[in-house]
């Protein structure tokens, strides 16, 4: 072993030489050791710029801690600092390792709950395990309404999702029925499966549909597990425990969100809970590398008493899916109510809100890397069946919307009656089985807040009625996101050739032209 370490004399070393001449077991003994020390040798190499951060941070956790001896963090900052040999460095490293366990584990933890958003922004496959609760009133017979189990898989690599949507209404006489609407999207065909009718139907669908359904259904995901983001204030959140399950060692963090209207959550690092929270969020880290591994969202019943409402147990990112996760066949004991050869064919739909004078819809938007969106919008009158095509006969690129019976000319991030306006300039119209679909450009006069990637648009809409009508507000997504010229060819000229008789975009929209045109407006 020494002389493998080279810590042998020269003349130790030729006599060991000698009998390794003549003894073929030493020999491959020798060869064994060198092949490790290579081992470990590139190891180290690789591992050196992480232990030297690591090194430091361990090095200001001891030098910050009252309960360190000063005697002691000077040792330990003339052992780290020193040079040693191979084999010395293992050694280090493996006292680094307990130190950090020991003083940062009682104080700062090795991680950051702030980095829980990218990472799961970064995921590619989302997998999300666990139970719905449903909140009071009971059943008539006092019973609780039984919890349902979700099993939801996102693949955004793939555009595929296993996802169930639940929900509970009640008749004002204690009688509750749930409702959980299963959907499996596996390539062009999406199964809807009803657990109260034992049946499935089945639906084709456009690409881009699959690729835009898969993206909101993650962003429906990252608010079951933290809420609304413009009220998140992961900085705020409390470590309240520790739990060891299964041999790994997990920290538990909470945080009590006050109403939206007012009240207090509770002074930021207490763990005393204000009773006027409206929801609180407990979740599970990894105490080495603070992975989240399970989430709940509890929130106060009638009484007052906090009740669990979701409890994600298994929160996995980037996994291998397991096939059956986007199996298309029935399950066992239902019925199929078509086949996959004659399923309907399903696009970029939305529902149309509808009064006695006018009709509209807004069935796809689209967010740039600027912040600007392309919206798709159609509104009609109900009392006249002339011809829309007037209203956009004089229209040019970059210039005012049409004056259709509902004009939507502006957007606001949900929720926020003051700061950024997005002003609509319009882009280029589609028309479909003669219904007139309106692509405007919304560019903002701000920074947009950060809430807005998940909650969406409040759209800003003025009547060329006669009656005026009330004003109204009409929500629309967030959108998909395009970030370059080949997403806004894939998404926005795609969606806008799937609302074109031709079933091709219109030729005068480009990416580079749509961007230039925002920058103009910005500039201006």
């Amino acid at each position: 072993m020494d002389l493998a370490a080279g810590l042998l004399s020269e003349s130790e070393a030729q006599e060991l030489q000698k009998h390794l001449n003549s003894c073929a077991d030493c020999r491959s003994l020798l060869q064994a050791l060198q092949n490790e020390e290579n081992v470990l040798a590139d190891y180290f190499a690789r591992l050196e710029a992480e232990t030297a951060r690591r090194q430091e941070r361990v090095l200001r956790a001891l030098e910050r801690s009252s309960t360190t001896p000063r005697a002691t963090r000077s040792l330990w900052r003339t052992i780290m600092t020193s040079r040693y040999g191979k084999f010395g460095a293992i050694a280090a490293t493996l006292a680094l390792a307990a130190i950090a366990t020991l003083f940062l584990s009682r104080s700062t933890p090795a991680y950051a709950l702030t980095d829980l958003p990218a990472t799961f922004d970064q995921a590619r496959v989302i997998h999300l395990r666990g139970r719905h609760y449903f909140s009071s009133p009971r059943k008539p017979d006092g019973a609780e309404v039984p919890s349902v189990e979700t099993n939801n898989w996102i693949d955004l690599a793939n555009h595929r999702y296993r996802y169930t949507s639940l929900g509970a209404s009640y008749d004002g006489k204690g009688n509750v029925t749930i409702r959980a609407m299963e959907m499996v999207c596996n390539g062009p065909y999406t199964m809807m499966v009803n657990p109260e009718a034992k049946m499935v139907f089945y639906m084709r669908s456009s690409d881009l549909n699959r690729e835009v359904m898969t993206y909101r259904l993650s962003r429906m995901a990252w608010m079951e597990l933290w809420g609304r983001p413009d009220q998140l204030k992961l900085a705020e959140f409390v470590k309240v425990g520790r739990e060891n399950m299964d041999g790994t060692v997990y920290d538990i963090w909470q945080w009590d969100m006050a109403p939206a209207a007012g009240g207090d959550s509770g002074a930021p690092g207490s763990p005393v809970v204000s009773p006027s929270a409206s929801l609180r969020f407990k979740l599970w880290l990894t105490a080495d590398h603070g992975r989240l591994t399970r989430s709940q969202v509890w929130m106060p019943n009638q009484d007052g008493q906090w009740q669990l409402r979701h409890d994600y147990q298994m929160i996995e990112y980037d996994v291998e899916p397991p096939a059956s996760a986007f199996a298309l066949e029935p399950p066992p004991g239902y019925a199929a109510a078509n086949a996959k050869e004659t399923a309907p064919l399903t696009g970029l739909t939305t529902s149309i809100t509808s009064t006695d004078t006018y009709e509209y819809s807004v069935p796809v938007s689209f967010t740039l890397a600027d912040g600007s969106v392309v919206m798709g919008w159609h509104s009609s009158g109900r009392k006249t069946r002339e011809s829309q095509e007037p209203l956009f006969a004089s229209l040019v690129f970059g210039g005012p919307l049409p004056k259709l019976p509902v004009e939507f000319f502006g957007l606001k991030p949900a929720g926020a009656v003051n700061g950024t306006t997005y002003t609509g300039y319009h882009l280029a119209w589609t028309r479909k089985a003669n219904q007139f679909m309106e692509w405007g450009l919304y560019v903002p006069d701000g920074a947009p807040p950060a809430g807005v990637k998940l909650l969406g648009y409040d759209v800003l809409c003025r009547f060329n009625l006669d009656p005026q009508p009330k004003g109204t507000i009409h929500m629309a997504d967030y959108g998909f996101p395009v970030g370059n010229a080949a997403d806004f060819e894939r998404c926005v000229l795609g969606a806008m050739a799937e609302f074109s008789d031709g079933g091709t975009p219109p030729p005068d929209v480009t990416w580079q032209k749509v961007v230039d045109l925002a920058q103009k407006i910005r500039n201006h």
